[in-house]
C-alpha cells in the first residue's frame, strides 16, 4: 500500500473530515495481514478526507496507546486469549465512549466482544458500518453464546460490507439482510506489486536460480490455512515450496516437513519484509492458497499474487476464494483439504508452460480490472459518507419536536432504526 500523495490529497477539497473509528480485536504491529492490513489501507488512503482512529486489544506489558502510520491506536487490555478471542472486559465500554465522539464506527467482524455493545446499545447519532469479514466458523461453542448479539448487531447496522456475494448467500446472519449488504471487493496497490526496480529484478533472478520451480504461499500459520495439506501434497510435486508467515503451528509444520523428508524442498521462512515478499512472488511460478475452511473468505494474499502475474491454485471453500481466482481462468481450483488433487493441480501448472503463462496473464488482468485498491477505498468512503449524513439527519429529525421527544430519542438510541 503506497502512502497518500500530495496530488491525491489535492483531489479532495478541504472540508470537515469524517471522524471514523475502526474497531477490531487486533492490529499492527501485533498482527499483520488479513483484516489489519485492510484497516491500514482504509485509514491511510482516506487520510485526506477522514480523521481515523483504531480501537483494538493488547496483551499484558504492551502500551495502551500507540501511533501506527500516523493513526492513533488505543488498545484495551486483554486478560487472556481464548481460541483467538481476546478477553478484554473493558473493551465494550471503551467502544461506547469513542462511538459518542465519531461520525462512523467501522466494526470489523467477527469480534463477539464488540457485539456485547453493538447488540445491546449503540448511539443513534453515530453510523454503524459492519465490515463482515467472516462468520464465526471454528468456535461453535462461542457461536451458540453470541449468535443473538451478532444478529442484533447486523440488524442495527446501517450498512454491511462484504468482499464477495457468496459471503451473503452462505451466511445465516446475512441472508435475511441481503438488501442491507454491499459487495465491496478488497483491493491491492497496483502501483506497487506488479513493478520491480533494478535491484529487485536482480533479487528475483537470484531467487529463480535458487528455486527453479517455486510455489509460494503466505499467511498465518494456523489450521484453517491448510498448510499441512500443502506440505503433504509436496511429497508428490517436483518443485520447491516457500511458506511465508508466522503463527502457532510453526513447530508442528516443521515437524511434518522433517517427517516427510522434505527439508530440501519445503521451507518455512517466517515473516518477510514487503519488498522481499514481492520479489519472492515474482520469482515464483505459482501461488497456492490451500485453505480448508470458510474462515478464509477472500484471500487477500492471492489477490496480491495475481497483481504480480502469478496463476493461483486455490480451493473450493464456500466463500469468495474461488471467485477471486477462477478455475480454468486465473488458475485451478481443487477440493479443500485433499492433498492428491492439490498436488495434481500444482504439477499441471508447473509442467505446462503455456497454461501457466496464460493463467498468469489472466490473473494480472483480473487484478487490474476488479482489485484496484483505489476502487475499494472510494466505494467504502462513499458508504461511510452517506451513512454518516443519514445518521445526522436521523438525529435531527428526532430532536426537532423538542423536549417532548427526549424519551423517544433515548428509546431509539438503545437499539435499532
Amino acid at each position: 500500500m503506497s502512502p497518500v500523495s500530495a496530488g491525491e490529497a489535492a483531489q479532495h477539497p478541504v472540508r470537515a473530515r469524517l471522524r471514523i473509528l475502526h474497531a477490531y480485536k487486533v492490529y499492527l504491529p501485533d498482527v499483520e495481514g488479513g483484516v489489519p492490513s485492510a484497516i491500514r489501507a482504509l485509514t491511510a488512503r482516506m487520510a485526506a478526507r477522514c480523521q481515523s482512529a483504531i480501537l483494538a486489544t493488547r496483551r499484558w506489558g504492551r502500551p495502551r496507546t500507540i501511533i501506527v502510520d500516523d493513526i492513533p491506536v488505543t488498545r484495551s487490555l486483554a486478560l487472556m486469549t481464548l481460541r483467538s478471542l481476546p478477553l478484554a472486559p473493558l473493551y465494550p465500554l471503551a467502544l461506547l465512549a469513542r462511538a459518542r465522539k465519531v461520525d462512523v464506527v467501522a466494526l470489523h467482524t467477527p469480534f463477539p466482544l464488540a457485539d456485547v455493545l453493538t447488540g445491546l446499545y449503540f448511539p443513534r447519532r453515530c453510523a454503524l458500518i459492519v465490515h463482515w469479514h467472516s462468520d464465526v466458523v471454528r468456535q461453535k461453542w462461542l457461536l451458540r453464546l453470541v449468535a443473538p448479539l451478532m444478529r442484533r448487531t447486523v440488524q442495527r447496522a446501517d450498512r454491511i460490507l462484504v468482499s464477495s456475494a457468496p459471503m451473503v448467500t452462505h451466511s445465516p446472519f446475512l441472508r435475511p439482510l441481503a438488501d442491507k449488504c454491499e459487495i465491496v471487493p478488497f483491493g491491492t496497490d497496483l502501483t506497487y506489486w506488479p513493478h520491480l526496480n533494478t535491484k529487485e529484478e536482480q533479487r528475483v533472478a537470484a531467487l529463480r536460480r535458487q528455486y527453479p520451480r517455486l510455489v509460494v504461499t503466505t499467511g498465518r500459520l494456523v489450521s484453517y490455512k491448510g498448510f499441512d495439506v500443502l506440505i503433504e501434497a509436496f511429497s508428490s510435486v517436483n518443485g520447491q515450496c516457500v511458506i511465508v508467515g508466522e503463527g502457532p503451528l510453526d513447530k508442528q509444520l516443521q515437524q511434518q516437513i522433517d517427517a516427510l523428508g522434505l527439508q530440501d524442498r519445503v521451507h518455512l521462512v517466517g515473516r518477510l519484509e514487503r519488498d522481499e515478499l514481492k520479489c519472492m512472488l515474482h520469482a515464483a511460478r505459482i501461488f497456492a492458497l490451500p485453505s480448508i475452511s470458510p474462515a478464509e473468505t477472500f484471500g487477500i494474499a492471492q489477490m496480491e499474487a495475481m497483481a504480480c502475474g502469478l496463476p493461483v491454485v486455490n480451493t473450493d471453500v464456500p466463500t469468495g476464494v474461488p471467485w477471486v481466482a477462477r478455475h480454468g481462468h486465473e488458475g485451478l481450483t481443487v477440493a479443500a483439504g485433499q492433498a492428491a488433487p492439490l498436488a495434481q493441480a500444482l504439477s499441471t501448472l508447473l509442467d505446462d508452460d503455456t497454461l501457466r503463462l496464460q493463467s498468469g496473464k489472466a490473473a494480472a488482468a483480473r487484478a487490474a480490472e476488479l482489485f484496484d485498491e483505489r476502487q475499494f477505498i472510494e466505494k467504502t468512503y462513499r458508504i461511510y459518507e452517506t451513512e454518516a449524513q443519514r445518521a445526522k439527519e436521523r438525529l435531527s429529525a428526532t430532536r426537532a419536536p423538542g423536549i417532548a421527544n427526549k424519551t423517544t430519542e433515548h428509546r431509539t438510541d438503545t437499539y435499532g432504526h
